[in-house]
């Protein structure tokens, strides 16, 4: 096809006395073509020709095409296939199956013909400096991230400034309050000041369960009267309406995608080594974005004197099953404490257990809810006991460290006629484990798993005690003494 700019050429070229043979040959044009054109004096796009007509008969009847249309306007969401389909079974051999595509395309121009066919239209919003930042959770799971070879099931918090499109994000194990309170306070506090406005979508950390955009959770608006912002949410299934950081998690995920890509491999050794590795992502993305987010920033609210906790806190009785009940999940907690009660901090990845203003433990939040978290060190004395109650205990499968213990059960059910029996032989071994070093006692387990024989306590033990042993023995040093004549030396 030959088009405007090659004609032009040519006709700049005649006008410098260049033959025509020569100036089609520079226009890459054939000779009879650029004859026809230098007669008519038109370009291209002036002698194009408008089809105003069909140029192929209609294959849908016009009695078929108007029960679609009717069924159309009954039902606007039937798709071009399913009507097809249905043509086909109430007129058969009128329609072949090449003509799905005509059908879609007639469909297609009656949608945006008719007058009774609308779309929803989304209007490209002003942002003013300062004004607004949009919060949001996005899980990373797709992204295939993993910490020595585990998928790392996390989502990711994020704030974005709406003007500079700033953004913060750090991973938390859920939507919590705690992860909001903790992602919001870091963020402003980097960024270095507050927005008029904090905007969220209906997140149940922040927004009550009516879905009333203005009824707000007692502990977010705390937090957003500490930060003198205003806190509002987008309605109920709009996304569009927090188009900005939902379009940035898109954007952010196929930036981290990319890098891990270069990066070669999507394992790491930890997960600070993950957080290590987006934060530098970020800080990239928002190095694009200085100029902007300096006139953002002077613009911001000044931050208060001091942040507010980012934690709840709860007080808890220990169950005569030596659990609690945190945010509907179960932990277990030394059995001395049973009955007693206890003061929980939760935090959006730990809780932290205290008992008469002493810091009992510290243990990871766990994700969801109805789950559970069981240290057999905080039962296994009893299980000694009761061995019975092993066989249906509800957290059982809590009572194995990893997989080289769950093993050593089968292999001790197997070689003993009586499950009781070897019950109690595991159990006196797990709580070996929990007296010495379930470290060692694994290595002793994994090293023998092949011989089930020398899988007994008295030989576990015995092989601990090896071990220990080797670990105690203290090599000498050779230490070359240096004579004082050579430090006369350097003084002099």
């Amino acid at each position: 096809m030959v088009n405007d700019k090659q004609i032009k050429l040519l006709r700049k070229l005649i006008s410098q006395n260049t033959s025509l043979q020569k100036a089609c040959l520079k226009a890459g044009i054939a000779l009879n073509t650029g004859r026809k054109y230098m007669k008519t004096n038109k370009l291209p796009s002036e002698t194009k020709i408008i089809k105003t007509t069909k140029t192929r008969k209609d294959p849908f009847n016009p009695e078929h095409w108007k029960e679609i249309v009717e069924k159309l306007k009954l039902n606007p969401g039937l798709e071009a296939k399913t009507l097809f389909e249905y043509l086909c079974r109430k007129h058969p051999n009128t329609y072949k199956q090449g003509q799905l595509r005509t059908l879609q395309r007639k469909i297609k121009q009656w949608k945006a013909s008719s007058p009774d066919s609308t779309k929803e239209v989304f209007f490209t919003q002003k942002h003013t400096p300062g004004r607004m930042a949009q919060n949001d959770f996005f899980h990373i799971k797709s992204l295939q991230i993993t910490v020595n070879h585990k998928v790392l099931d996390y989502l990711m918090y994020h704030y974005i400034l709406t003007y500079s499109k700033w953004e913060y994000v750090e991973l938390c194990n859920s939507e919590s309050f705690e992860a909001l309170s903790s992602g919001f306070q870091n963020a402003v506090e980097i960024s270095g000041g507050v927005p008029e406005i904090n905007q969220t979508d209906s997140l149940s950390a922040a927004i009550c369960k009516d879905m009333n955009r203005t009824k707000l959770t007692e502990s977010y608006k705390q937090l957003m009267d500490h930060y003198q912002t205003l806190g509002q949410s987008t309605q109920v299934r709009k996304p569009n309406e927090n188009g900005v950081v939902e379009q940035s998690h898109n954007q952010l995920k196929k930036a981290i995608n990319q890098s891990l890509l270069l990066r070669g491999s999507r394992d790491f050794d930890s997960v600070e080594a993950v957080k290590l590795f987006i934060n530098k992502i970020v800080i990239a993305r928002n190095s694009k974005r200085s100029d902007k987010f300096k006139i953002e920033q002077e613009n911001l609210k000044p931050l208060p004197a001091k942040r507010i906790p980012e934690y709840s806190v709860k007080k808890v009785r220990v169950s005569k099953n030596s659990t609690v009940s945190i945010k509907r999940n179960t932990y277990s907690v030394r059995s001395s404490y049973i009955g007693e009660v206890l003061k929980a901090y939760i935090y959006h990845d730990k809780i932290l257990l205290f008992y008469s203003n002493n810091k009992i433990d510290e243990i990871p939040r766990l994700k969801g809810q109805h789950e559970h978290s069981i240290n057999y060190r905080h039962v296994i004395h009893s299980l000694v006991k009761k061995p019975g109650a092993f066989k249906h205990y509800r957290f059982r499968k809590d009572l194995y460290p990893n997989s080289y213990f769950s093993a050593l059960y089968e292999i001790l059910v197997d070689s003993n006629a009586n499950e009781l029996i070897a019950t109690k032989k595991y159990l006196k071994i797990l709580h070996l484990a929990a007296l010495e070093s379930e470290e060692l006692v694994t290595k002793v387990i994994s090293d023998n798993i092949d011989v089930p024989k020398y899988l007994t306590f008295q030989n576990i033990k015995s092989e601990i005690d090896k071990l220990k042993s080797k670990s105690l023995i203290i090599e000498d040093i050779p230490i070359n003494t240096t004579s004082i004549d050579e430090y006369d030396k350097l003084i002099n």
